[in-house]
């Protein structure tokens, strides 16, 4: 299927080098641009299959999720027409194309009908080159630490949580401990926090334990494993010096660290809290914006005192929630929550059946839904909406073999 080749390429390849280039700011411009393209061109790839796909078949399949697309594309076209009203148009099909993008993946996937081995087979072949490619770049980007060679300590690791959980899955725990090094060294702290955190109950249900147990045991283990980060993190900052290939990503982590003098997590949160108190305040000004959204294209003007930084037309909202909020308003949002909801309720009860891939897909699915109060590219992430599709065929891969059982 070209869409998986052209993912494993973008996503399993080149994005941990396009990252690493943006970190040491590389020719931005130019780098927006390659990204738009990629980006650009995984949708229309979707939009294709899921043309050529509908006019094969005589039925449709999975009306639930084609509704829910159809729900999609509406809102969508609606925000066009209220951004437009609004008067945002830089960013006004930009804003479109993004909010499909993740769903017309998901729903490409599903109807290509990709077979269990097929699946297992990307995960494999994806875990291998993005292992290879973001240790690489993270690995240039220690030796521009040890060398004092000025740059932004961050390589986009959230990709990296499939292979940690596919190498788990098959006890490579070499690859896991040298992956968790890879991200703690890439110096994106929300990944590492969260995958901490998730690490204990993807164990657990890997291992079959009941629902009621993974909770009680995998919260307990998760929080026990924050609390020993803390005072580790406080004696690898008091002694930096020691560790020359890791200090820059050391004294990030200290800032949200409350045992460190140095601790500031509004300051460690970049502008996120502005960019959320900024952009309501401008969102409300709109005619029905808590209902309807301010529409596609929106932007507002970003303060930020403490840097002394004004930016009058920023778009996007690092906290998910919000930023589809200011687009669409609060019926979508709350829509969006409730499909959540629905579709994990679908999905959890599965991973007890030990189907390894299955289960990767769904803690990375997990993992992406808590990141994504962390950041603004949540339809940008076509692997998340990918594993969604894929999810959806695996049930019914194990529903069949169920059934089949019971004869």
């Amino acid at each position: 299927m070209i869409l998986l080749k052209f993912c494993l390429l973008y996503f399993g390849i080149l994005q941990p080098f396009l990252s690493l280039l943006w970190s040491n700011s590389f020719n931005i411009p130019l780098l927006v641009r390659v990204v738009s393209v990629f980006n650009i061109l995984t949708f229309l790839i979707a939009l294709a299959l899921i043309l050529k796909y509908t006019f094969e078949r005589k039925s449709i399949k999975s009306k639930p999720f084609l509704f829910f697309l159809l729900f999609i594309v509406v809102v969508d076209v609606f925000g066009l027409v209220v951004g437009s009203l609004n008067g945002y148009t830089d960013k006004l099909f930009n804003h479109f194309y993004l909010t499909l993008n993740g769903v017309f993946i998901a729903y490409a996937v599903f109807l290509s009908d990709i077979p269990s081995y097929k699946i297992e087979e990307f995960l494999r072949r994806f875990s291998y080159c993005f292992t290879a490619s973001f240790s690489f770049a993270v690995l240039i980007m220690v030796a521009q630490t040890i060398l004092n060679i000025p740059h932004y300590p961050a390589v986009a690791s959230n990709l990296a949580l499939i292979p940690i959980f596919y190498f788990l899955s098959k006890k490579r725990y070499a690859m896991v401990a040298f992956l968790i090094l890879m991200v703690f060294l890439s110096g994106k702290r929300s990944v590492f926090i969260i995958f901490t955190f998730l690490m204990p109950f993807f164990i657990l249900f890997n291992r079959g334990v009941k629902f009621g147990t993974v909770a009680s045991i995998g919260g307990g283990v998760s929080a026990l494993m924050l609390l020993i980060l803390l005072p580790l993190a406080t004696y690898l900052e008091d002694n930096a010096d020691k560790f020359s290939a890791g200090r820059s990503v050391i004294n990030k982590f200290a800032l949200l660290n409350p045992m460190s003098d140095n601790f500031d997590l509004k300051y460690a949160a970049g502008e996120r809290f502005e960019e959320v108190y900024n952009s309501i305040e401008a969102h409300h000004q709109n005619p029905y914006s808590f209902l309807i959204g301010s529409g596609n294209g929106f932007s507002y003007k970003l303060e930020v005192s403490r840097k002394d930084m004004v930016e009058e037309n920023r778009n996007g909202v690092h906290f998910a929630p919000v930023d589809f909020y200011t687009k669409y308003g609060f019926l979508f949002v709350l829509s969006m929550t409730i499909f959540i909801i629905l579709y994990l309720m679908k999905v959890f009860p599965y991973l007890k059946c030990g189907v390894w891939y299955f289960n990767v897909l769904v803690y990375y699915q997990v993992f992406v839904l808590f990141y994504s109060l962390l950041g603004s590219n949540f339809g940008l992430d076509s692997i998340f909406w990918m594993s969604i599709g894929f999810s959806l065929l695996l049930i019914d891969e194990i529903k069949e073999a169920q059934k089949n059982e019971l004869v």
